[in-house]
């Protein structure tokens, strides 16, 4: 059953934004992982949520989504991105239709 990462990020440093970007998506292959959405200023229409940029990545299954985020391909972006912005992420399991 597929898995997604969704992650709500507000970075702090256009630098590291941009080694992130360079970084992270070659990350992604070994795992099975697909980004889905990245967009800026989601449009909210219920709730209070305050979004900034919202991504949505899609994997396989949980274990791949795991794997991914501990793996030492993503690590350095990983690091980047924690140092560079503020974050909310959170991996949650799809479901069959």
């Amino acid at each position: 059953m597929a898995a997604y990462v969704i992650a709500n990020v507000v970075w702090k440093d256009l630098k590291g934004m941009a080694e992130y970007s360079r970084l992270m998506p070659p990350s992604l292959e070994k795992y099975g992982g697909r980004i889905l959405v990245r967009g800026e200023a989601p449009e909210v229409k219920e709730g209070n949520l305050t979004l900034s940029r919202l991504v949505v990545i899609e994997f396989p299954d949980l274990e791949q989504a795991r794997a991914w985020y501990g793996s030492e391909e993503y690590r350095p972006a990983l690091q980047i991105r924690q140092h560079s912005a503020n974050n909310d992420l959170m991996i949650v399991e799809g479901i069959s239709l």
